[in-house]
């Protein structure tokens, strides 16, 4: 808020010195020989001012700031050059007042002008760029004067369709599940702030996060928020509270549950609705019905599903065509560099049926974050990590994987967190993974996933690294002789 404020503060103060002086020209200077090439020359500057105003608030580029709208050229992962055409239009319609007035004076205005733009620029948006990038952004910023400011406008996210619906989310989601626990609600509210500041849309959560507290922070900051403008996807299934029995995706259950989440949300519908397991002693016709109803009724816009196998998604998907029911649309599993079970059957499913797929834990509890290291024999203090976790996952493949993670961050100037994310959202079929950021540096860093990519050859090099032998009937499927159709 307080850099939206400032921002537009910055841009209607530019705007004056931009074009204060036309009615005048108008009235007194049209026809003088200089008048039309400085009038074509401000006209030029203010059309460049308003296109990029116009497009920030239409595609929401950059920061809530009007100056932040602007062009990259990446090469290699690197961003060699930010251009900004709020800056070139102030400056060039500047330029062409001066030359219709033949008052160099307004240059004056227009170097106020800038040092007010290049102050705001310095003290609210380069920070953020400095924790997001780091050593990069170091880098980066030697290669710019001093005197040019660089806006926070790296941090753009590409938006996908979820499966074949119509529904459009962010390449990221922001996953919840420590809002109420390991963060408290201020800065709870912060992270979401940071997220949606950074272009993303798709917030995550459930019912038993927190035993309800997380709904109830995410409801807290939603309804100050338009609604319209986010995609909120929970969950149901588990306990009500703390000791309480799980209950099941049974039809009483789902309708008690849905209202109870609308409630904690303070929201009068939920976007994208999940089953989070399946349930072994309900029959799948009363979940999928009580889904349909929810969705025929307008509390629900989207239904979907975790925790699954293969046969479990088809025969759901299978049963709700046959119905004539709403189908599940997504699937959230379990996916990353260390965990790829998903890839045998599920996934598939999910690229036959036009599902989409996000994707939960993509940086395996912290270990492709970069912070577990070989040799210090257990995992650090103050991660999520056990004895047990750390004992299940020291192996071999593991330090393959995490080498292969950090060369490859090496190569891109990036941090291992944030390749092992962008090699989640590369995957086919994949629409995002859920980034369950703790405090706001963890969600800074995760951001930094967005705006580039890893080219074929390193995404080749990771996979390969995380390769392991397939279990029966995969590896006899997947022999050269048996795969008749390529691609």
């Amino acid at each position: 808020m307080v850099r939206a404020i400032l921002g537009s503060t910055v841009f209607f103060f530019a705007a004056p010195c931009v074009v204060g002086g036309v009615l005048p020209w108008w009235i007194s200077g049209w026809a003088a020989p200089r008048f039309w090439p400085g009038f074509v020359i401000v006209a030029a500057g203010a059309f460049v001012v308003l296109r990029a105003f116009v497009r920030f608030v239409r595609e929401g580029r950059g920061t809530p700031a009007p100056v932040a709208p602007t062009e990259e050229l990446v090469v290699g992962g690197d961003y060699r050059f930010v251009r900004n055409p709020m800056y070139v239009g102030v400056v060039t319609a500047i330029l062409g007042q001066a030359l219709l007035f033949l008052d160099w004076r307004v240059l004056g205005y227009g170097v106020i002008a800038w040092a007010v733009m290049a102050a705001f620029v310095k003290a609210y948006e380069e920070p953020v760029l400095q924790q997001r990038y780091g050593v990069q952004y170091t880098e980066y910023r030697r290669k710019v004067p001093a005197w040019i400011p660089v806006a926070d406008t790296l941090n753009r996210m590409d938006k996908r369709f979820l499966g074949r619906t119509g529904l459009e989310v962010t390449e990221l989601c922001l996953g919840t599940m420590t809002f109420g626990s390991e963060t408290d609600e201020p800065t709870a509210h912060r992270i979401l702030d940071e997220y949606v500041a950074a272009g993303g849309t798709m917030i995550d959560t459930a019912d038993t996060y927190s035993a309800g507290s997380s709904e109830e922070i995410i409801g807290s900051w939603l309804k100050n928020r338009n609604r319209d403008d986010l995609v909120i996807a929970t969950k149901v299934y588990g306990e009500a509270g703390p000791g309480q029995p799980v209950r099941g995706a049974g039809r009483k259950h789902i309708l008690a549950g849905v209202e109870d989440s609308l409630r904690r949300l303070q929201t009068d519908f939920i976007d994208l609705y999940q089953i989070h397991v399946f349930d072994d002693a309900t029959p799948l016709e009363e979940t999928l019905s009580t889904l349909d109803a929810l969705v025929t009724s307008g509390k629900v816009r989207f239904i979907g599903a975790s925790n699954l196998t293969g046969w479990q998604l088809q025969k759901a998907i299978d049963l709700s065509r046959g119905h004539g029911w709403e189908p599940y649309v997504c699937l959230q599993p379990l996916y990353n560099l260390l965990d790829r079970d998903a890839e045998l059957d599920l996934i598939p499913v999910c690229l036959a049926e036009g599902a989409g797929v996000i994707a939960w834990s993509p940086l395996a509890g912290g270990w492709l974050s970069g912070k577990y290291s070989k040799d210090a024999g257990g995992p650090p203090e103050g991660s999520r990590g056990n004895q047990a976790d750390w004992d299940a996952h020291d192996n071999d493949r593991t330090w393959r994987v995490l080498d292969a993670v950090r060369a490859v961050a090496d190569e891109v100037r990036r941090t291992p967190a944030q390749v092992a994310l962008r090699w989640v959202v590369q995957r086919p079929g994949l629409t995002a993974p859920i980034i369950g950021a703790r405090t706001p540096e963890q969600l800074a860093d995760n951001l930094g996933a967005t705006g580039w990519a890893l080219t074929d050859d390193q995404m080749d090099r990771l996979t390969e690294a995380a390769d392991r032998p397939l279990p029966y009937p995969h590896n006899i499927l997947r022999l050269p002789q048996f795969v008749r159709r390529q691609g």
